[in-house]
């Protein structure tokens, strides 16, 4: 997940929504040099939808409005050696990918 800083914040909570509670899973101090904060989870279940969301707090740990993020994970087939051929013509330099 990525946003934009916000202007007089201290630090960053990151929550995860499960069942039905906001939990927190990290904080993220505002350096004031970064224009854009970035969090990555864990790996996440295949065929999975989660919430987040990321309040800024000031120094007196004042909340402002979460900003909610939305996943729904979608993992590609895993393809075993041999299922895909790969042709590249030097001629017109185009590749060219196809199930064997």
């Amino acid at each position: 997940m990525q946003w934009y800083d916000v202007v007089g914040c201290f630090m960053y909570e990151v929550d995860e929504r499960k069942s039905g509670n906001w939990v927190k899973i990290t904080s993220i101090v505002e350096t004031g040099t970064l224009p854009v904060y970035t969090y990555i989870t864990p790996l996440l279940a295949d065929e999975t939808s989660y919430r987040f969301q990321v309040m800024a707090l000031s120094k007196a740990m004042e909340p402002s409005t979460p900003m909610e993020f939305d996943e729904f994970v979608v993992t590609p087939p895993l393809l075993k050696a041999g299922d895909v051929a790969v042709t590249y013509n030097p001629t017109t330099h185009m590749v060219t990918v196809s199930a064997a």
